[in-house]
């Protein structure tokens, strides 16, 4: 296998830059550059063992580190060698520059990580996490990547598919023996079939509330004029980001900010007061808050407590009839609302409540409910078997029509850690990684 090079770390970011070769040249052209104090060549170097010494080419000159992999046990399954050079856009280039003109290639994109692939070190599922973590934008999106990373979906979707292999198998004694399948072992065949669907649609429901964290909730601020909308924002966010005045009618469009609350993004809404006017541009305003309150995953139905819940707010709300409605009672120093939830946006009281009340309408818990952060490729697979064993259910089928299907959906879970994938699926997986990874 030819050797790679890249450099690993973005550039100029830190005190310290990594430019890391992976192949079965690794150790021998780095050794052409490196010298480590106290041995006389790095080709003798002892694997997992850090060295400190000299980086010396024709442009760079640096007191570094090396440190050598040994195949199969690597990032890679290779050979790996990494220069951890002082920090500099500069420095790490030249080095890298230097492996190079000494028989290193340029890694593509994720060609580190495409390499742990083929050379069994990590699964597709597993590779698919790795890239989840770098892209997470949240504790509970980190969570569950890390769980992708883990293995732990393959290991799900393999143990669900060994259940429907055992129901196959059940089944096949219907057609070489007939007379032997009795009603026993047909009903063993139902309950394996019920048992992996039952297993599957968990499976999948906790990746829709994990999609729904990796997407961020949506939070709607709606309410009359003057209600406190801005305010409220403003006191979530921590900083004045909404204009707010006395004047009726600030508002006009719709201004977005998010936070992250116990692990979870929130994207906050904050929209014109909901009012019939004469102006144009505010009525504008206006459809667009119910706009983006009918595409919103929650709704903080905001209320002026010293006015009350009107009945022209109210009527409003009754157009978003399905949509997780938090009615919130505001300006709680001025007037409390007995048997409401109450709250000063003003003075950033009981804030965390509506967050925490926010977060249970939506129905999100990141450390039960979302499992798996899944792509669309596993997605797909995981989404094709469920609606194969929910075919089966509708019945009655032929034996030969249902072992069909069990051994179809089998093909569709094996495919989840990718090792029977197509070439194109597999590049098309890496390709989203940057290089160096």
């Amino acid at each position: 296998m030819d050797t790679i090079a890249a450099i690993a770390t973005p550039l100029g970011s830190g005190a310290v830059g990594i430019v890391r070769l992976s192949g079965d040249d690794a150790v021998k052209i780095v050794s052409g550059f490196f010298k480590p104090f106290g041995a006389t060549d790095f080709t003798d170097a002892e694997p997992n063992k850090m060295y400190l010494g000299t980086f010396q080419a024709a442009d760079v000159l640096d007191k570094c580190l090396c440190v050598y992999f040994q195949a199969p046990r690597s990032y890679t399954g290779e050979d790996v060698v990494e220069v951890q050079c002082h920090g500099g856009a500069r420095l790490t280039q030249l080095i890298l520059s230097a492996v190079v003109s000494a028989g290193a290639r340029l890694a593509d994109k994720g060609e580190f990580t495409k390499r742990a692939f083929y050379n069994a070190k990590l699964s597709l599922d597993e590779c698919e996490g790795i890239l989840s973590m770098i892209e997470a934008e949240s504790a509970a999106e980190l969570n569950c990547s890390y769980r992708m990373l883990d293995g732990r979906l393959s290991k799900e979707s393999n143990a669900i598919a060994d259940t429907l292999t055992q129901a196959a198998a059940t089944l096949e004694v219907s057609l070489d023996t007939p007379d032997e399948y009795g009603e026993e072992n047909e009903v063993r065949v139902k309950e394996l079939v019920q048992l992996s669907l039952d297993r599957l649609t968990r499976l999948l429901k906790g990746a829709a509330a994990a999609q729904v964290i990796k997407n961020g909730l949506r939070v709607c601020i709606l309410g009359l004029p003057n209600s406190g909308k801005s305010s409220l924002l403003n006191a979530i966010v921590g900083r004045d980001r909404a204009i707010v005045t006395p004047r009726a009618g600030t508002t006009r469009d719709t201004l977005e900010e998010s936070i992250e609350y116990k692990g979870i993004k929130l994207i906050f809404i904050d929209t014109a007061g909901l009012r019939d006017s004469d102006d144009e541009i505010e009525m504008i305003g206006v459809e667009k808050a119910l706009v983006g309150a009918k595409g919103a995953d929650a709704v903080i139905a905001l209320v002026d407590s010293s006015e009350g819940l009107k009945q022209e707010f109210s009527d409003r709300l009754d157009e978003l009839e399905g949509k997780p409605i938090i009615l919130c009672y505001n300006k709680m120093d001025v007037k409390f609302t007995e048997g409401a939830l109450n709250i000063s946006a003003k003075y950033s009281q009981n804030i965390e409540i509506l967050l925490d009340e926010v977060v249970h309408a939506v129905g999100i818990d990141c450390d039960q409910n979302a499992e798996f952060m899944l792509t669309q490729r596993q997605r797909e697979a995981l989404k094709s078997a469920h609606d194969i064993l929910l075919r089966l259910q509708d019945g009655p089928h032929t034996a030969d029509i249902v072992l069909f299907e069990l051994y179809d959906a089998v093909t569709k879970l094996r495919s989840v850690d990718g090792r029977e994938a197509a070439e194109s699926i597999v590049n098309t997986v890496f390709e989203r990684f940057c290089v160096g990874k």
